[in-house]
Parts: C-alpha cells; structure tokens; sequence
C-alpha cells in the first residue's frame, strides 16, 4: 500500500460534488486508500485555495444545492486526514515555465512537478496531468 502520493485537488472535490461515474469511481477508489491506510497525501499550497474556492463556489451558486451541512460535512472531511503541504517560493515565471514544460495549466504544472520531484505517485483523472506522467515517468496512484 502507498504511504504517500500526491493529492490532485479535483480528487477530493469530487468526493462532495456531482461529476462524471469514472471519475467518481477512482475518486472512490482513492477515498478508501485514504481510509484504511491513511496516507499522507502531499499537496502544493495551492491545494488548500483551489479545494476551498470550488467548495465555496458549489454553496454559493443555488443550482448545486450544496448546502452550509454539506460545505461544513466536506471541511471536516478535508480536515480529517494527512496533508504534507509544500510550499514552494515559486515566481509567476517559474510557473509559467513548468507549465509549458509540462504542457499543463499552472495549478496542475505545480502539482505534477510535486509528484515528480519528490518521486511519488499521483493521484488524478486530470487528462493533461495523466498525459504528462506518460512522457515524464511519474507513476498514477492505481487504486
């Protein structure tokens, strides 16, 4: 079993949120990695923000009838596991640089250079991200 992977934001979202049946499935497949061995999921910074503006964004907008009990049952969720949160001094050009390397919007650049860096598997059903571990060698959490 994996000790630590990293943690793609749009994983943990989906636990809370309507998405698509396969990306529910692996979403659900990575919760009970979460559950029966509580790993350490590492995370950049930028994880927290991007988790809580798509929470936030859910309860605000009527049509999701995400209500203040889901938003508070998710952040309890959220906060009731390990998180390893690096946080590295990144430039907007240091950013944008990866991301092209990588062929990747920002956020996700920063989270597959985590993966890759650090040597770990990631978990996410992001194309672009599943895409860049193909021709960069960085293993998928494979629940």
């Amino acid at each position: 079993m994996t000790s630590r992977f990293v943690l793609d934001a749009n994983v943990p979202l989906t636990w809370f949120l309507d998405e698509e049946p396969e990306q529910a499935a692996y979403a659900q497949a990575v919760a009970r990695i979460i559950q029966e061995g509580n790993p350490v999921c590492v995370v950049p910074a930028i994880w927290h923000v991007e988790v809580a503006t798509v929470l936030l964004a859910a309860h605000r907008d009527s049509r999701r009838r995400f209500s203040s009990a889901k938003l508070g049952a998710a952040l309890e969720v959220l906060h009731g596991f390990s998180l390893e949160t690096h946080h590295f001094p990144h430039e907007p050009r240091q950013i944008v640089m990866l991301a092209r390397q990588y062929h990747l919007q920002t956020a996700d650049a920063l989270h597959f250079d985590l993966a890759r860096t650090q040597r770990l598997p990631i978990a996410t059903f992001d194309r672009g991200i599943r895409d860049a571990c193909r021709q960069f060698d960085v293993d998928l959490l494979k629940p």
